[in-house]
């Protein structure tokens, strides 16, 4: 290929077995003051080829960018690498980026150059033979013919170069790296929920799956076109909400940071059936933190609702009640006036039924005591679907069975955080297993169900979006 790659609009690609791995490698080694970047992408696109993917969107590679650059900060001890041309160790810089979360703050319009420059010179070192690229679409597709050369031996000369590159750790110290940075996503994502100032409105966030707004664009469309700052002033309520409205949609399985998920997708297709989707993203709502969950109102649900509703024979309780069975519950040493809000601001969105989760009736404000809201608690019998997708979310890779006595008493499952007993539990597998979603069988005098081998989770939503 003649001329220069870096300013090129597109390149095709050709789908053979020509290119080799490993001499791009060794050419590396000859090459890499000039190819810092490249190998990076070479990187993120081999591993996805590793993977059989396809089709990568330019955000995606953006991201992936992103955090291999903050695992080289993580790797030089919490200090950002000392490379003042490094664009994107200057952005980190300038965006104070310190926790995995921060990365938020970093728009996919900051890093336009890597669009710019390292996919054209890169498809140009390669010849068009790992991937082929186009800015109108803004996707490559990866050469998947090549997976074969996908060795062990392979991904270690990637470390191996990566650590000499850019100091990041191989082996063992890397997976220690990578836990470490998962701990600080956790941490920061927790801190995170404790400053949410905003409520939960679930009526715009279903608004925001189906609508346009400005110029026929939905809200995703928007958020690719334009900066935060201007969508929210478009949409006139401030980037603040803005941001919130955007974390809540992430928690609740709808926006993955670059645009609406396949989950989001299934969901707009529901025609609003909220017997489907409100029990749908009350679980995702509701998940263990370390799974995507918001920690006050997973917490709140799985530890204290629940103990109340099972130690009182009365389901009526006030707020200060329930906050005496919140105090085992981890607060980080949160301000007390500070918890109790956020624990109100949950308690509220669960029970209003015009923008929370109030029509699912689990918790009903039914008045007030010495100016003390009092709830009403009540269990919430789930569709069978929904029950079955929930099963297959949980299922865990590798599994054969789940017990019976896991689906009523665990926590984050459906017994637990639904509040349905054993009856409930049962009638409800009974019920899926009518529909060929999950067997029930008794073994070793326990019952534990199977989950299908013919569906997947995605099947299930389907039949949901049939029915609606």
């Amino acid at each position: 290929m003649s001329g220069a790659g870096w300013n090129l609009k597109e390149g095709i690609l050709i789908k053979n077995n020509s290119f080799s791995v490993l001499k791009f490698l060794e050419d590396y080694l000859k090459l890499k003051k000039t190819m810092s970047y490249k190998l990076i992408l070479f990187n993120i696109i081999l591993k996805n080829i590793k993977k059989e993917k396809f089709e990568i969107k330019f955000e995606e590679i953006f991201r992936e960018f992103l955090e291999t650059y903050f695992y080289i900060y993580i790797s030089n001890n919490n200090k950002l690498y000392d490379d003042k041309k490094n664009p994107i160790f200057v952005l980190m810089q300038n965006k104070d980026i310190k926790t995995y979360n921060d990365l938020l703050r970093i728009e996919d319009k900051e890093l336009k150059f890597l669009d710019k420059y390292v996919l054209g010179a890169l498809y140009k070192d390669t010849e068009g033979c790992l991937f082929g690229f186009s800015k109108k679409t803004k996707k490559i597709e990866c050469n998947l013919l090549i997976k074969n050369q996908l060795t062990q031996d392979i991904f270690c000369k990637l470390d191996n170069l990566l650590k000499e590159e850019f100091g990041i750790f191989e082996g063992k110290k890397n997976q220690i790296m990578e836990e470490q940075v998962e701990i600080d996503k956790v941490k920061s994502s927790k801190n995170n929920y404790y400053q949410q100032k905003f409520a939960l409105e679930i009526n715009y966030i279903l608004k925001s799956l189906t609508e346009n707004f400005e110029g026929d664009l939905n809200l995703f469309d928007m958020l690719k076109s334009f900066s935060q700052q201007e969508v929210a002033d478009n949409l006139g309520i401030g980037l603040p909400k803005l941001v919130a409205h955007l974390q809540y949609m992430k928690i609740l399985n709808l926006y993955d940071g670059v645009s609406k998920t396949s989950f989001g997708e299934k969901i707009s297709q529901m025609n609003n059936n909220l017997d489907y989707i409100e029990p749908l993203l009350y679980y995702f709502l509701t998940k263990d933190i370390s799974l995507g969950g918001h920690y006050i109102y997973s917490e709140v649900m799985n530890e204290a609702i629940y103990k109340i509703f099972n130690d009182n024979i009365e389901y009526q309780i006030n707020f200060l009640k329930i906050l005496d069975y919140s105090k085992n519950i981890s607060n980080e040493n949160i301000e007390e006036k500070s918890w109790n809000d956020m624990v109100k601001r949950a308690l509220n969105c669960l029970s209003n039924s015009e923008t929370g989760f109030g029509k699912m009736g689990i918790i009903e404000e039914i008045g007030e005591e010495k100016k003390t809201p009092v709830y009403e608690i009540h269990s919430y019998w789930v569709e069978p679907l929904v029950g079955a997708y929930i099963i297959y979310d949980l299922w865990k890779e590798g599994q054969t069975e789940m017990q019976i006595s896991s689906i009523i008493n665990d926590k984050y499952h459906l017994g637990r955080t639904f509040l349905m007993d054993e009856e409930a539990i049962i009638e409800t597998l009974e019920e899926i297993q009518a529909l060929g979603l999950i067997d029930i069988d008794l073994t070793g005098g326990l019952y534990q169900i199977r989950k299908s081998h013919r569906y997947t989770k995605e099947d299930i939503l389907n039949m949901m979006i049939e029915n609606s």
